[in-house]
C-alpha cells in the first residue's frame, strides 16, 4: 500500500486506508469511496473494502464499484445508526411517538385513525399491529401511540434488517463471524445488561412481607441456562424411559434447507452462488411449513410419535433442525418416509439434496441412550457445557464461548430453539412443582411425579388418569394497552378437583437505594406470584374446601431450585 505523505488528506476510516492506493482518476475514486463508506457501519465498510480491493486487483474495477454500491443499498444509514446507538434509537422512538399522538388527535374515528397510523408506521419502516385481529382498533392505537411499543418494535425490526444485510454481504460465516455478526452479538450483550439492570431495580413483595428482586426470581427460573438445560434433559430422559416401557424405538433426524437459503458455502465460507437472499426466519418458516404437513399426515394415519425438536444455526446463520423422535418401529418408518417426501418437495434435484436434506440415524441402545445422543445438541444451544470444541467454528473454540453467539442468533431472529411434540403440557408440570406438601386429592400422584422429576411417570399418568389441566381465572384488570389481562393461571384441575398454586398477591416496587429507603415506592400491583421463586414462610392452606361442588385445596410451594437432587442427576 502506498504510504501517505504528511500533506495527504486525513483518512476517515480504516476501510479508506485499505483502498487509498486504488485510484484511476486523480482522486475522484477516493472521494467517491469516502462519500459511500462514511454512510456504512464500521464492520460493513471494512468488509466492503476487502471485497472491493480483491475485485480491483483482479482487474475488474467496474465490479468493485458495483459491489460497493450494492452494500450501501443493503443497509441504510438510518438503520445502521439506530442499530449501533441505543440513545439514537430512544430519541427516534420518542419522536415517532409524539408524531403518532398528534396524528391520532386528527382522527376522532378509530378505524380512520388506525389506517392513518398504519401508513405512518410503514413510512418509518415498522409494521403496525394487526387490526381487527389480534387487536381491536383501540388496542392497536394504544400500541402505535406508546413509546415502549416503538422502542421494542424499532429495535427488533432494525436489528433484523441490519443482520440480514450482514448475511447478504457474507459477513456471517465460520471465517468471519460465526452464527451472527459481531455487531449483533454486541447489541445482544448490551440488551442483556439493560435487562439485568432493569430487573435488579425492581422488587416483588407479597402480603406476608417476603421480597426479592426480579433478577433473583429470574435466576431461579428456566431463564437460568443451568435450570433450562436440566429441565430439558429431565424431559428427554423421561421420554426415553417412557418409550422403553412401551416397547418404542428412537431415531435421530436432521433436516436442512435447500441451497438457496444458505448465504455461504459450508466448506470455505465463500459466497454461495445459489443464495436467493433469504434470511434465517425464511428458512425457519420453510421447515415449519412442511413440519406442519408432516404432523397432519401422521394424524390422518393415526400414527403416534413424540420427542424433541432443536432449531440451531449453520455457520452462516441458516437454521436447521435436529429431532430425537420416539415411537413404535412401524410408526417411525412411516414418519421417516413422510419427512423425506415433504422436505424434498422443493429443489429435490439439486446436488446433494437426496443425501443431505434429511438424514436419519437409528438410536442403538447397545451403543448409547437417546438422551445421551441429544445431550450435546441441547447443551450447545443453551450454555455449551460438556460439549468441547464447536465443530462449526474454524477456530475450534469451545462451545461454552460460541453458545453466546447461538443465543444471540435465536434472539435476533425470534426463533424458538426447543420444542417438544407429542408430550403432555410442561406448563402443568411446572405448576405441579410449585406444590411442596402432599395434597389430599387425586392430583397427588401427578404432584409426586413432578416433584420427583419423573417425566416418564408424568406422561403415563397424563394418559391413564388425566389429563390434569390448567385452572384459569379471568381478570378484568387493565393491561398496558387498554385491554383486560384475560385468563390468568391460578392452579391445576382434574375432573372436579382443583388445587391452587398461586395464592399470594404480589406487588412490584422500586428496589431501595439503601436500607433507609423503605418502604418501597409502588409502581403497580402484580396480582399473581412471580414465576419460579417463593419462600416457604407462609401458613399452609392444606384443608380441602368445597366451592360450588368443586373441591379446592390451597397450597403454597416453591418450585425446584438449582441444586435439587432430582435435577442434579440430569445434568
Amino acid at each position: 500500500m502506498t504510504p501517505l505523505s504528511s500533506s495527504a488528506t486525513p483518512l476517515r476510516s480504516y476501510a479508506e486506508q485499505l483502498l487509498w492506493d486504488l485510484d484511476h482518476t486523480g482522486g475522484d475514486d477516493r472521494r467517491w469511496r469516502h462519500k459511500v463508506l462514511r454512510s456504512l457501519p464500521e464492520d460493513f465498510a471494512e468488509n466492503a473494502a476487502h471485497l472491493y480491493r480483491q475485485r480491483w486487483l483482479a482487474g475488474d474495477s467496474v465490479a468493485a464499484n458495483a459491489g460497493l454500491r450494492d452494500t450501501t443499498e443493503s443497509v441504510s444509514a438510518r438503520d445502521a445508526r439506530l442499530a449501533r446507538d441505543n440513545d439514537a434509537l430512544m430519541r427516534f422512538a420518542q419522536s415517532r411517538t409524539h408524531e403518532a399522538q398528534r396524528l391520532r388527535r386528527q382522527y376522532p374515528d378509530d378505524p380512520q385513525a388506525v389506517e392513518a397510523l398504519t401508513r405512518f408506521a410503514q413510512r418509518h419502516g415498522v409494521t403496525a399491529p394487526g387490526c381487527p385481529k389480534p387487536y381491536t382498533a383501540k388496542q392497536a392505537i394504544a400500541r402505535l401511540c406508546d413509546e415502549a411499543w416503538w422502542r421494542h418494535t424499532v429495535r427488533k425490526t432494525v436489528g433484523r434488517r441490519v443482520e440480514h444485510a450482514a448475511i447478504k454481504n457474507n459477513m456471517v460465516n465460520k471465517r468471519k463471524a460465526l452464527y451472527v455478526s459481531d455487531g449483533a452479538l454486541e447489541r445482544r450483550r448490551m440488551q442483556k445488561r439493560r435487562n439485568q439492570a432493569f430487573l435488579e431495580s425492581l422488587v416483588a413483595e407479597n402480603e406476608s412481607g417476603y421480597a426479592a428482586t426480579l433478577q433473583e426470581i429470574a435466576a431461579h427460573s428456566v431463564s437460568n441456562p443451568q435450570n433450562r438445560r436440566a429441565e430439558l434433559m429431565t424431559r428427554i430422559a423421561g421420554c426415553e424411559a417412557y418409550g422403553k416401557g412401551q416397547g418404542h424405538s428412537a431415531i435421530f433426524l436432521t433436516a436442512t434447507c435447500p441451497a438457496r437459503f444458505h448465504a455461504s458455502l459450508a466448506a470455505s465460507g465463500d459466497p454461495n452462488p445459489k443464495y436467493s437472499g433469504a434470511c434465517p426466519r425464511d428458512a425457519q418458516e420453510y421447515l415449519t411449513k412442511y413440519w406442519g404437513r408432516i404432523r397432519t399426515a401422521l394424524r390422518r394415519r393415526k400414527l403416534r410419535i413424540y420427542g424433541l425438536r432443536i432449531a440451531e444455526p449453520h455457520h452462516d446463520g441458516t437454521v436447521h433442525w435436529h429431532l430425537v423422535v420416539f415411537g413404535a418401529p412401524t410408526d417411525l418408518a412411516h414418519f421417516e418416509a413422510l419427512c423425506r417426501e415433504y422436505w424434498l418437495i422443493e429443489d429435490a434435484n439439486e446436488s446433494g439434496a437426496a443425501e443431505h436434506r434429511v438424514t436419519v440415524v437409528t438410536v442403538d441402545p447397545a451403543r448409547g441412550s437417546a438422551a445421551g445422543y441429544i445431550a450435546k445438541y441441547v447443551s450447545k444451544n443453551v450454555d455449551g457445557r460438556h460439549v468441547g470444541a464447536d465443530l462449526e467454528d474454524d477456530q475450534s473454540r469451545d462451545a461454552t464461548s460460541t453458545a453466546e453467539r447461538v443465543e444471540a442468533w435465536a434472539s435476533v431472529w425470534g426463533i424458538r430453539q426447543f420444542q417438544f411434540f407429542g408430550t403432555p403440557s410442561v406448563t402443568v408440570w411446572r405448576e405441579l412443582r410449585r406444590l411442596r406438601e402432599p395434597v389430599e386429592s387425586p392430583i397427588e400422584s401427578f404432584r409426586l411425579a413432578a416433584d420427583q422429576a419423573d417425566w416418564a411417570g408424568y406422561m403415563h399418568l397424563m394418559e391413564s388418569s388425566g389429563p390434569v389441566q390448567l385452572l384459569k381465572a379471568w381478570s378484568d384488570a387493565p393491561g398496558p394497552y387498554e385491554e383486560p389481562k384475560g385468563w390468568q393461571i391460578i392452579g391445576v384441575i382434574l375432573g372436579d378437583t382443583t388445587v391452587s398454586t398461586r395464592i399470594h398477591t404480589w406487588t412490584i416496587k422500586r428496589a431501595p437505594v439503601d436500607d433507609t429507603t423503605f418502604p418501597y415506592t409502588e409502581i403497580h400491583p402484580y396480582t399473581e406470584r412471580p414465576p419460579d421463586l417463593e419462600p416457604d414462610i407462609s401458613p399452609k392452606h392444606n384443608e380441602p374446601t368445597s366451592r360450588n361442588g368443586i373441591t379446592i385445596v390451597m397450597e403454597t410451594r416453591v418450585p425446584y431450585l438449582p441444586g435439587s437432587p432430582s435435577l442434579e442427576s440430569c445434568q
